[in-house]
């Protein structure tokens, strides 16, 4: 399983991005969504969802994202002020 907040690559399309959600479904695959860093028009690039099992990630990159990031960044979560 890919960690959320890891660059991805699609191994059909070659769609890159960020891993944003995953959906498990029972009895199906497990999806995930990809939001790509490219704009459009100056607007953010719809996520793209692809089956986990045609996702690549990124050679040693550490998740962008996630409940530890927020903690160590002085988020929300953290209760040191």
């Amino acid at each position: 399983m890919i960690e959320l907040g890891v660059s991805v690559e699609d191994t059909i399309t070659k769609f890159k991005g960020i891993l944003v959600a995953r959906t498990v479904r029972q009895g199906t695959a497990v999806r995930c969504a990809i939001q790509s860093p490219d704009l459009e028009d100056g607007k953010p690039i719809a996520e793209q969802w692809f089956d986990e099992t045609r996702l690549q990630q990124s050679n040693g990159e550490e998740p962008r994202i996630g409940l530890n990031a927020i903690i160590n960044e002085g988020g929300a979560m953290n209760k040191a002020e």
